[in-house]
């Protein structure tokens, strides 16, 4: 037995975190399986795997950029040829451009003989965007994708129930399985917050679609006598962001903050906070909300399918928001006033949660995916 992984489109350190624990998973669960991993070398050094456990054949991966056209023609060459080649009883695209899941679509129809599980992730979320695209763009290609009807032998893949829920919604995706974003277990250490001494961690890149009034607005009713203030643990796009006493970032616009930095940051902070469109998220899973579970972080968010999904059995981890004046409204009540007990049993909830999510109880679900194409 065969199973042939395919990382054509991500190289270097992108993807990397998620990419080890679904590699690991399947080590665990296939060990008496010939495994071959197809990717960059620059990718390879840095996954976070058994390497003694599979056969790497390196391949040429493209950054994402300027070179669009160069990028697509080597990536789906590549991943059709792979397929083309070997003989294995299934193959896993560990990711996809949406250019190349179009055309790999259609091609797949004329060979049936094939099983490809292809896993999708934050592209998807062209589904919901409307308007006229350019035809490099992600809603361009994921609409595209939307209208071709697939073969039966194309199965997806996506890191969440309600991104599955939210795909088959259209017709031409309904062959998709849903896995929970595994997380890896950080060590934070827990400190009881006090009143008017909060720091609320805005966690992942701040961009204008993604509450920026909100945010601004929470930090500046912030009474000016307390300690608490938010804090920007991501980068942000905006040209004319000032730090203030109530709103903080180490970051100048379009910088990014270190994996330490940002580490050091999220151990530091009272709650974790999403104040994102009721509507966003609804075919991506969010690596920021999974980084504030694993730190044991009390989350405060507007509600959104993926949220509401990924929290619907963790019992109280924070507080859930109808709109961003709702939203406003919780960041005072806990400054002025904090309940320790409410506090500890969010905390606990979020390790029981956290558990869930750990590649050791993911990996059975894995196996009956897999299992059901193999």
């Amino acid at each position: 037995m065969k199973l042939c992984i395919i990382e054509a489109n991500m190289t270097g350190l992108q993807h990397v975190p998620i990419n080890s624990s679904i590699i690991n998973m399947i080590i665990s669960l296939y060990s008496y399986f010939d495994i071959e991993l197809h990717c960059s070398q620059e990718h390879y050094e840095n996954l976070n795997i058994n390497k003694n456990a599979v056969e790497f054949i390196p391949i040429q991966v493209l950054q994402p950029g300027s070179k669009r056209i160069q990028k697509f023609f080597l990536e789906y060459y590549q991943t059709k040829r792979i397929i083309n080649e070997q003989h294995a009883d299934l193959f896993i695209l560990l990711s996809c451009y949406p250019n190349v899941q179009y055309f790999l679509t259609k091609y797949l129809k004329k060979r049936t003989d094939k099983k490809i599980l292809m896993i999708t992730h934050g592209e998807m979320e062209g589904l919901r965007m409307s308007g006229k695209w350019k035809i490099w763009s992600y809603p361009f290609w994921v609409y595209l994708c939307s209208k071709i009807a697939p073969s039966k032998n194309l199965n997806r893949l996506v890191l969440g129930e309600n991104i599955a829920q939210n795909m088959k919604k259209y017709k031409n995706f309904q062959n998709v399985f849903f896995l929970n974003h595994p997380l890896q277990i950080s060590d934070t250490e827990f400190v009881l917050p006090k009143a008017n001494d909060n720091v609320f961690g805005y966690v992942g890149s701040l961009l204008k679609n993604k509450g920026v009034d909100v945010l601004i607005k929470a930090a500046n009713t912030i009474n000016k006598n307390s300690k608490s203030y938010f804090e920007i643990i991501g980068s942000h796009n905006l040209e004319n962001f000032i730090n203030t006493d109530k709103l903080h970032s180490y970051c100048s616009n379009g910088e990014m903050l270190s994996k330490q930095k940002y580490n050091d940051l999220l151990k530091k902070i009272t709650y974790a906070c999403f104040p994102f469109p009721a509507d966003s998220y609804k075919f991506t899973a969010s690596g920021a909300v999974l980084d504030a579970i694993s730190f044991l972080k009390p989350i405060i968010y507007i509600r959104n399918d993926y949220f509401d999904c990924l929290f619907k059995d963790a019992g109280d981890i924070g507080f859930r928001c109808k709109d961003g004046n709702d939203f406003v409204k919780c960041i005072l009540e806990l400054d002025e006033k904090m309940d320790e007990n409410k506090y500890k049993q969010q905390i606990a909830n979020l390790e029981k949660l956290r558990e869930k999510l750990t590649i050791k109880n993911i990996q059975n679900d894995l196996h009956c995916i897999l299992k059901s194409l193999i």
